[in-house]
């Protein structure tokens, strides 16, 4: 497996605060890892890191020729104004496509699809923000924390349609904790500290 990017003894730091250190890994494509760890650790910083958002303040990253990057951030920088398909039309390489409207309606926004994201809810606005991430034609997706305010039902729509999207990516998911990662047995967890 040849790696799409590779961090060798990284460390960054903000001020006196030291949130990652000495750390190495390789993302492969076809790969699913789950960075885990407590809150300030590092996590959100790992990921940004790795798209190149941020620099280390110690070690190297080297990321593969082209590469593409599809990110689902924390907060869910969205256009307000905008419906919730023309937000994920946004990053789509054929804009006249219906892949927006089929995303929405697998997590189950199908009714909403033409709505004003500033009229959402929160769980909706994040369904639409992974939807966006989804739809980028993408090598590496970064997810962070993507499930947050979102129900079991819609949890269980958003693993499934990021399961069917995992081929010929690496994917990295920030999780808080284990139970984001059971639909995904077998991959790979990468523990923060």
């Amino acid at each position: 497996m040849d790696a799409l990017v590779t961090l060798h003894n990284v460390g960054k730091r903000f001020g006196e605060k030291r949130v990652l250190e000495d750390f190495s890994h390789a993302f492969a494509r076809d790969t699913l890892t789950f960075v885990e760890g407590p809150s300030g650790v590092g996590k959100t910083t790992l990921l940004r890191l790795v798209c190149g958002l941020e620099q280390p303040d110690e070690g190297r990253i080297e990321r593969a020729s082209g590469l593409r990057f599809s990110y689902a951030f924390q907060e869910d920088r969205l256009c307000e104004n905008l419906s919730a398909a023309a937000n994920v039309r946004l990053v789509c390489a054929d804009r006249a496509s219906g892949l927006p409207e089929e995303l929405l309606s697998r997590l189950g926004l199908a009714g909403h699809a033409a709505q004003a994201v500033k009229r959402l809810s929160g769980g909706e606005r994040r369904r639409v923000a992974l939807a966006r991430a989804l739809a980028a034609p993408a090598d590496v997706l970064l997810l962070d924390e993507p499930l947050t305010g979102l129900d079991d039902a819609a949890k269980e729509r958003a693993c499934d349609l990021v399961a069917e999207h995992l081929a010929g990516k690496a994917v990295l998911w920030v999780a808080h904790g284990t139970d984001e990662r059971r639909p995904f047995s077998g991959y790979d967890v990468v523990v923060v500290r």
